[in-house]
């Protein structure tokens, strides 16, 4: 997906984003993600009209429940429907949902006040409904799509969407599991549900105080700040120190209510405001905090909606050497070397924790990968690098690149470590296949 956007922009990229960019796409490449407790599978999804996923969506169901902002009577129709009084929930916000739209479905939405479900004390919801969730059961399995497609027409069809699919045990992330309904023994816990949040939905109730505005006021905010480029600079004051100047090609503008704010990622404080009118702001910081990612928080003080925060990325060199120099910094000394690179090892594919052979159960595999990592914690790297050697050179590349920048530092690489890798170096492949 990443990859495909330069040809889809109509503004032209610099050379250095353009970089940037393939950085970005070539480290998830080779990243390795793990499902999250309680999930048996976990697939991240890119689906475009370009490009679309068939076999998204289950084909069938005992149990279903969508939950979207914005909804679509073709998009709705879509869902896979469970026999006839099966569980069905559709939650929704109040100015989405219509008679028509929530046929099928028992419709719900949030409930704003939830005094006295909270141990009495006051709490309160924010009345604009964000999450995206499409779940549903068959049996003893369950399939939850998270992400951000809408349950609306345009969602499957048009968008470009990124969604991530789990499986597991209806036990664990199951209809009945994610509402709170499993038990009556859940039910009557001290701890608040979904179930307890939500509230059946009435036609033709209006909530006077959020009115029909569905918060596409952001949409329009977010767009004009998004097209704006951010040049930087950085420039080392002590050695200990770094200086970042920011600033905006382009005034934000006015966006009406709506408030913008800048910061750093990862820094609490904010830019001067004046930085939102095109003047230049400088911050300065350690080695490790240097970043181009630029957080643009929206709100509107007018309003009870929730404020919205999206990450833009400056036009911004890194200084030289700066990776290196950061992890040299937690690198202290040779068993936090070691450590890392049975961190790399790890992360590596080798025969028997891939994909597997057809039928092989992927909570098995699980285990293995488990076993095999309490292995790596204190096991020879020499047998686990020569196997990635015989099996999977490739795998490697990423290590060589690691021994090739500390390949002077004596203090770090294991003794003899560095005439090992000489002789490994020329047999792994120097370009992706």
């Amino acid at each position: 997906m990443l990859r495909s956007l330069p040809s889809r922009t109509t503004v032209p990229l610099s050379e250095h984003r353009l970089e940037l960019l393939h950085s970005l796409a070539d480290g998830i490449a080779a990243t390795h993600f793990v499902p999250p407790p309680g999930c048996a599978s976990a697939e991240l999804i890119w689906s475009a009209r370009a490009q679309p996923v068939s076999g998204l969506l289950p084909s069938s169901c005992d149990r279903r429940m969508v939950i979207s902002p914005f909804l679509g009577v073709s998009g709705l129709a879509r869902m896979p429907r469970p026999p006839a009084g099966a569980m069905s929930y559709l939650i929704s916000r109040p100015s989405s949902l219509t008679t028509d739209v929530a046929q099928g479905f028992s419709a719900f939405t949030l409930k704003t006040d939830l005094g006295g479900l909270d141990g009495g004390a006051e709490t309160r919801l924010g009345s604009e409904l964000h999450a995206k969730v499409f779940a549903f059961d068959q049996a003893e399995q369950a399939t939850l799509i998270l992400g951000s497609a809408n349950a609306t027409g345009a969602a499957f069809t048009m968008n470009d969407e990124v969604m991530v699919r789990l499986t597991g045990h209806v036990r664990t992330i199951g209809v009945e599991a994610l509402l709170g309904t499993t038990t009556e023994e859940l039910a009557t816990t001290d701890d608040l549900e979904l179930i307890d949040m939500l509230e059946p939905f009435v036609p033709g109730a209006v909530d006077e105080e959020t009115g029909e505005d569905d918060g596409r006021w952001f949409d329009a905010a977010i767009n004009i700040v998004a097209s704006i480029s951010i040049a930087g600079s950085c420039a080392e004051t002590s050695p200990e120190q770094w200086k970042t100047t920011l600033q905006l090609t382009t005034p934000v503008g006015d966006l009406g209510t709506v408030r913008v704010e800048f910061s750093l990622l990862g820094q609490w404080s904010v830019l001067p405001s004046s930085f939102a009118m095109g003047q230049p702001a400088a911050v300065e910081t350690g080695l490790e905090e240097l970043t181009r990612f630029i957080v643009a928080r929206f709100s509107d003080p007018s309003s009870r909606q929730e404020a919205v925060s999206v990450v833009l990325v400056a036009d911004l060199a890194m200084p030289d050497g700066r990776a290196r120099r950061a992890l040299r910094a937690l690198l202290t000394n040779r068993e936090r070397f070691a450590r890392f690179l049975r961190y790399l090892l790890e992360g590596s594919v080798e025969p028997g924790f891939g994909d597997g052979e057809e039928g092989d159960d992927i909570g098995a595999r699980r285990q293995r990968r488990r076993a095999n990592a309490g292995v790596l914690d204190e096991g020879p790297i020499l047998e686990r690098v020569l196997r990635l050697l015989a099996t999977n050179p490739a795998e490697l590349r990423g290590l060589d690149q690691v021994i090739a920048e500390f390949a002077g530092d004596d203090d770090l690489l294991p003794e003899g470590f560095a005439d090992l890798w000489k002789a490994i170096a020329p047999l792994i492949p120097a370009v992706r296949a």
